[in-house]
């Protein structure tokens, strides 16, 4: 018998022919989350982290997670913790879960069985509709040659200089795959101008700067690294056959290539010592030595942060040490560049009575460095003449006015010959090296400033100085400055090193880290390592022994507008990696002014009107095309 016709409703229509593959479509911004705890409970999707259309409407990625921003729910919030807020005002999500493995804009596409956990209810949000509009009869016919770019992969090694862009394409005829014809897949790119430049389309394997690399550059699998001009640019990639040029996939996306802060210091040109002077260096009092031989200033330590100059020195076994502090000067007709020089003198005078305690007393400084406001510094003792002793200080200061930060010190039973420091999760971490190689790790807090020991690392190196930095992702990274006991060469010139680390502080352990000859980051355990380091040579009296450091310039002007922030320790973010340019100095062993001998006095005066200066080597990075 037969059935009557059924008139179906659209539920039922909708129902009736619901894609089986829904949960793996792809995500465009007309599509539908829903949240259990919102009084309206369906929202819509708002896409900000690209532009890149998916049935002309932008894709969404997992970059799309501000719930104020990209989550549009109407209605107020139920859950119980909660007091019937609109949803906007609270809503606070975590991060996407089962996302896709494709690329857009270097975030991954969402799927519709992607979700995001609200951390207000502890529930996952779900998308419900995927926002793809195609029906059944609007899908184009099957064609009869078809090239599609399948697939984009990065390299996710942390590693990497610069990303490195894999492309899988796939040749059909008749909705088949022809494998015997892939080898004819040809690859060309077209990027952007900028400045007025037009827009340029080259070959693949015509790019001198990719072909000179490890890479595959025709075929169906190609993978090569981004070259430096291509930064920040829009490209439009191309795949083509070689027989029939009319045969085109096109992928398009913005290019970012993400820096590393080792990659950016092996940028330094480490043989090009660039001599220059510190002139306006201030008078110290009580400087003077007895003999006429020995010198007025001696330089042991150094900082650059900023525009501002530390340098760390003491004259005699009984006179305090010091720290002089010179700014570099904007004004042209500022003599030699810099304005006055300030000094900070350690304790008030050399006492015998109070030897044990009194600062004054520790006349012989290390290394030193400034991090978020605070000057750290070590100090060592002298007993008899001068022979150093196990007993040191470690003392910070408020850069703000160069008074000791609320009263802090400690003593060590050690040497304290290098101190670095950096702020890091809002505290300050500082890394002092002591006896036979040794470097301890200590923290602090604005609020807690009782000095807490982290890890002692021993046979690391000897340095002279050391300095700690962050990069973009909030890892610590030391630089430890060492002169060599290599014979000084026939024109006399002195070998030195800078050896680099990785410290991990919530794991307590730390990395030696280099650039391999492949350009990418390697780790290993410190001990018994020599690829970590980095060969400078400096003119004498010029050398690491006395004083140097390793300076940022931070917050570099990157051509793309969400980089230039006025925070001056802004360095980069997840897509430009570390952003910054380095520069590392070295100085002479003492202040530059001859000594005169005083008729009737054991002290050595100043000769008139000799300016003191302080000579330097600085090493720049090499210039890179951005």
């Amino acid at each position: 018998m037969a059935q009557p016709v059924k008139n179906e409703t659209s539920e039922e229509r909708e129902r009736n022919w619901k894609d089986p593959n829904e949960l793996l479509k792809f995500v465009c911004e007309r599509g539908k989350v829903m949240c259990p705890y919102c009084s309206v409970p369906v929202g819509r999707i708002k896409v900000t982290s690209n532009t890149i259309s998916l049935q002309d409407a932008p894709w969404v990625t997992t970059g799309d997670r501000d719930g104020k921003t990209n989550l549009d729910f109407q209605g107020t919030c139920l859950h119980p913790s909660q007091k019937s807020p609109p949803c906007k005002a609270v809503i606070n999500l975590g991060k996407w879960e089962n996302y896709s493995e494709v690329h857009i804009n270097n975030k991954y596409a969402l799927i519709v069985k992607s979700t995001i956990p609200c951390l207000v209810s502890g529930m996952d949000i779900k998308i419900v509709h995927s926002g793809q509009t195609a029906l059944l009869t609007s899908i184009n016919p099957i064609l009869l040659k078809q090239l599609i770019v399948e697939k984009e992969y990065f390299t996710t090694v942390e590693a990497t200089v610069c990303h490195e862009l894999k492309y899988q394409a796939v040749y059909r005829e008749y909705g088949y795959p022809v494998e015997n014809k892939l080898h004819l897949i040809r690859w060309k790119v077209k990027f952007t101008g900028r400045n007025g430049e037009e827009d340029k389309e080259v070959k693949l394997e015509e790019v001198e700067e990719i072909k000179k690399t490890r890479c595959q550059l025709t075929g169906h699998e190609i993978f090569f690294p981004v070259p430096q001009e291509w930064r920040y640019r829009n490209i439009t990639l191309i795949a083509y056959m070689l027989n029939d040029k009319s045969v085109e996939a096109v992928y398009s996306r913005v290019i970012f290539i993400k820096d590393h802060i080792v990659a950016a210091f092996y940028r330094v040109e480490n043989t090009k010592a660039i001599p220059f002077r510190i002139h306006n260096v201030s008078e110290q009092a009580g400087t003077g030595n007895i003999l006429v031989s020995e010198p007025v200033y001696h330089i042991q330590g150094m900082y650059k942060e900023g525009n501002r100059y530390y340098f760390a020195g003491s004259t005699k076994p009984q006179n305090p040490a010091y720290v002089l502090t010179v700014n570099e000067c904007p004004n042209e007709n500022c003599e030699g560049g810099y304005e006055r020089c300030d000094v900070m003198t350690f304790g008030d005078s050399f006492d015998e009575e109070t030897y044990d305690d009194n600062l004054a007393c520790y006349t012989h400084p290390g290394g030193l460095q400034s991090a978020n406001g605070v000057l750290a510094v070590g100090l060592e003792k002298y007993k008899g003449g001068r022979t150093k002793i196990n007993d040191a200080m470690l003392c910070f200061y408020d850069t703000m006015n160069m008074k000791e930060y609320k009263n802090m010190r400690m003593r060590l039973k050690d040497r304290a010959s290098a101190v670095g420091i950096v702020y890091y999760k809002n505290k300050w971490i500082v890394a002092v090296r002591v006896n036979n190689g040794t470097v301890v790790f200590y923290s602090f807090s604005e609020k807690d400033t009782a000095l807490t020991t982290i890890k002692e690392f021993k046979n690391i190196k000897e340095f002279q100085n050391l300095n700690l930095f962050l990069d973009e992702e909030e890892q610590i990274y030391m630089f430890g400055m060492e002169s060599t006991k290599l014979p000084v060469l026939g024109d006399g010139t002195k070998t030195n090193f800078c050896w680099i680390y990785k410290v991990d502080i919530e794991d307590k352990e730390i990395y030696a880290t280099w650039k391999d000859e492949d350009g990418y980051i390697q780790y290993k355990n410190y001990e018994n390592i020599e690829e970590n380091k980095i060969r400078f040579i400096t003119k004498l009296p010029t050398s690491f022994q006395w004083s140097s450091c390793v300076h940022i310039q931070k917050n570099e002007n990157t051509g793309i507008e969400e980089d230039r922030k006025e925070d001056p320790n802004f360095i980069g973010n997840e897509d430009t990696g570390f952003i910054g340019k380095f520069t590392v100095y070295a100085s002479d062993n003492n202040v530059k002014e001859k000594a005169i001998k005083k008729e009737g006095v054991q002290y050595t005066v100043r000769r008139k009107p000799a300016t003191p200066v302080i000579e330097c080597n600085l090493f720049q990075e090499e210039k890179v095309n951005k």
